[in-house]
């Protein structure tokens, strides 16, 4: 699920970014053409105005570059007026720049107010509105690019991703069997016999050496059952201190990972302008601390100390056995309520 946001989120935004650079680029090239074109509408006649607007639109093909009178009727072609430019100049936009999406092409349209300058003061009034430009360039072809290296770099990243995934998974899996056969290895076996038998003593014919034989039989049983109990502690020390670092390492390994997710997920989440999918991507970071927590206190585990009697907060310690119980609690649908004395300590 995060990868598939993550993957969309950032195709959204290198789309969006695009198309903001040749929005940037289209209004640059368009000035550029006003620019040119108005030496050309000074220095001629009225009447060869046409004839030289028309020239300089042949010459900008790649553009599309479109000239409009007032009225919005188009210079060269029989005065078709164009309904959506005379909307654009009967406004006060000085210029209007969209894109367009139909049968999965993208083009950009541009618009922008030819007015009058100094050099036209002796025919029009100053900032008089002359006509207008049009401009019209399909950006399929570079979004499609764009789009194919952006899905081939996030393919090579997500291929690096699982292949480390992978390697951490036969690393991890590797380090757990030889923990458990530390384990095993450290488990002490079952007594199979006493060096003495109980009929022993029925052999002695000589009662105080009975009674001392059987005495002496009884301070061995002691001790192997306290070499026993002193065997299976230390069993248990170990067994805590393997798993102990097993937790440690899984954390460390969990941990990383998801920080960087993270990190995504908020910029995703502020770029948004989506309530809902902003509500969806807030959800994942709070999911993302909580489960932060927990590696947390995994790593708090996997850190012995020599045991200290101290000051403990137990409200404290409470709410975090809660806190790490309650995950479970709730996926079997059991409501979990603590309330602690204000004078426990």
């Amino acid at each position: 699920m995060a990868f598939t946001l993550l993957f969309f989120g950032i195709m959204r935004l290198v789309e969006i970014e695009i198309l903001n650079a040749h929005s940037l680029d289209a209004r640059h090239l368009l000035g550029e053409a006003l620019e040119d074109l108005h030496p050309l509408m000074v220095g001629n006649e009225e009447e060869e105005i046409p004839g030289a607007v028309g020239e300089y639109v042949e010459a900008h093909k790649l553009l599309d570059l479109k000239m409009f009178r007032t009225t919005g009727a188009e210079i060269g072609s029989s005065n078709r007026v164009d309904p959506g430019v005379a909307e654009f100049l009967a406004g006060t936009e000085d210029e209007l720049f969209r894109f367009e999406r139909e049968g999965g092409n993208i083009t950009m349209h541009g618009m922008r107010r030819l007015r009058s300058e100094s050099e036209c003061v002796e025919c029009h009034l100053p900032a008089a509105t002359l006509g207008a430009a049009t401009m019209r360039f399909d950006l399929t072809d570079q979004m499609v690019a764009a789009r194919g290296s952006v899905r081939r770099n996030l393919a090579m990243l997500i291929a690096g991703w699982a292949l480390l995934v992978g390697i951490v998974n036969i690393w991890l899996g590797r380090m757990t069997r030889r923990s458990m056969a530390r384990l095993q290895l450290h488990e002490s076996p079952k007594e199979l016999s006493t060096r003495q038998s109980e009929d022993a003593a029925g052999l002695l014919l000589d009662p105080v050496s009975a009674e001392l034989y059987e005495s002496l039989r009884k301070f061995h049983e002691n001790q192997q059952s306290l070499d026993a109990e002193v065997a299976n502690r230390l069993r248990r020390a170990e067994h805590m201190a393997s798993l102990g670092q097993l937790a440690a390492g899984l954390a460390h390994e969990i941990k990383n990972p998801l920080a960087g997710i993270r990190g995504v997920i908020e910029l995703l989440r502020d770029e948004s302008e989506d309530e809902e999918q902003s509500n969806l991507f807030e959800q994942i970071v709070k999911e993302l601390d909580r489960v932060n927590r927990t590696i947390h206190s995994l790593l708090s585990f996997a850190r012995p100390s020599l045991p200290q009697r101290v000051p403990t907060d137990v409200s404290g310690l409470i709410e975090d056995s809660v806190r790490l119980v309650r995950p479970n609690l709730q996926k079997q649908n059991i409501s979990l309520e603590v309330e602690v004395a204000p004078n426990v300590d």
